[in-house]
């Protein structure tokens, strides 16, 4: 038969949930190891979850991150847990990627990264989500970087978006 076909709008304003993040370098510089990290993260239900501000869960998540540079290429790889109220959430995620300078002179920078997912729960491929992840910085001012990101799904799992992009500013203050 026909398929079905819904739609909907709407607009709301407001604040979100709330996420406090941290990252402590316990390993830097050494000629050996890779310079290595852990990042702790919360996220707080203060979004109002009816008027979609919000997820009406709170997450704390946990990684270690190690990353090497070698002359212009660096290779970086994340893993991590992170637990949600919600049990069907919870996950085991990776990123493992590298970033290229490509320019020195003109601070430009791309980079490319695989970014995993894994939900334990039903024993499925459904619960297993995997991206491709490309984006280019440029600080040609040394003052505040621009970059451009693009997220693509490398599986059809799940309700995702066929592409996910982004453009940024950054200042550090």
């Amino acid at each position: 038969g026909d398929a079905a076909n819904s739609s909907s709008g709407g607009s709301e304003t407001g604040i979100g949930d709330l996420i406090v993040r941290t990252k402590y370098n316990f390993l830097d510089g050494h000629a050996m190891y890779p310079d290595m990290a852990v990042v702790g993260q919360v996220t707080l239900p203060t979004g109002d979850e009816d008027d979609l501000l919000g997820t009406g869960e709170f997450n704390a998540m946990g990684m270690l991150v190690a990353s090497k540079t070698y002359d212009s290429i660096t290779p970086h790889l994340n893993l991590g847990y992170e637990y949600s109220t919600n049990s069907d959430r919870s996950n085991l995620r990776y990123v493992a990627g590298f970033d290229a300078q490509l320019s020195e002179k003109q601070s430009l920078t791309a980079s490319t990264s695989i970014l995993g997912r894994w939900q334990h729960g039903e024993k499925s491929s459904r619960n297993y989500f995997m991206d491709l992840a490309v984006g280019v910085k440029w600080d040609p001012f040394d003052a505040a970087p621009i970059n451009a990101n693009f997220i693509l799904p490398l599986n059809d799992e799940g309700l995702r978006s066929d592409l996910i992009w982004s453009v940024g500013i950054e200042y550090t203050f």
